[in-house]
């Protein structure tokens, strides 16, 4: 049964005035403010034990290893910079139906690509804001992209008055034929796995939105995402 037919719409509404209209919560929405919940509760802990080891350090005598501190602190930052990405990739990071600052976005992916076999190169110059569920997709296209690199290479991000391109160059660079099929929606809902389901959820996010996507590569260096929808 879809979650839309469990009657929380209410709540929502009771909740955050973006429901006044009174219409039912669509899955894709519904999955958005589990993910912010979670990564909310997540990142202050994460945060904390950053500071903590950046306290700790400091108390270390001179002379001390700190290979074993270096590890802990990049994994604590690594954490809040998923945290952050999957946030506002997944979640309803701002609130629903507001626009996000393109910048918010370039950083969060630039923070999470950071240190990676994958570069990332995302002009400066960009529209100054995108609806909520662009920036989602956008993140989302990135991941696919990057997932499609199994050797390193690069990801380019292009956006356009009314469209998203995202490209993908490197040896091996192909996007999984399973991935095809959940991204555009051919995937039977009882074969969703966790190999898919971000791909599956890419493509229910655009079909929601009434963004068409588009899949092309050579299957052995290139591959590139493209989403174009109309602002009328």
């Amino acid at each position: 049964m879809p979650l839309k037919k469990y009657g929380i719409s209410w709540v929502i509404e009771r909740g955050d005035r973006i429901f006044s209209w009174g219409q039912p919560v669509d899955d894709v929405t519904l999955a958005s403010l589990l993910v912010s919940r979670i990564c909310h509760d997540l990142a202050a802990p994460a945060g904390a034990v950053n500071n903590g080891l950046e306290l700790l350090r400091d108390e270390l005598p001179e002379g001390a290893d700190l290979a074993s501190m270096d590890l802990l602190e990049f994994s604590a930052i690594e954490t809040l910079h998923r945290l952050l990405f999957f946030r506002m990739a997944f979640g309803a990071a701002g609130g629903l139906g507001v626009k996000i600052p393109v910048s918010d976005a370039k950083s969060a992916a630039m923070k999470f690509f950071d240190g990676r076999k994958v570069g990332l190169d995302w002009p400066s110059q960009s529209p100054q804001d995108l609806p909520q569920p662009i920036i989602k997709l956008l993140l989302n296209m990135i991941l696919l992209v990057e997932e499609s690199l199994p050797r390193g290479g690069d990801v380019g991000v292009e956006i356009g008055v009314e469209a998203l391109k995202v490209t993908g160059a490197g040896v091996g660079a192909a996007l999984a034929p399973d991935r095809q099929d959940a991204l555009a929606g051919k995937t039977p809902v009882d074969q969703v796995n966790a190999q898919v389901i971000q791909a599956f959820y890419a493509g229910e996010l655009a079909r929601t939105t009434r963004i068409s996507m588009d899949i092309q590569g050579d299957g052995t260096s290139f591959v590139s995402l493209g989403a174009t929808w109309a602002l009328s």
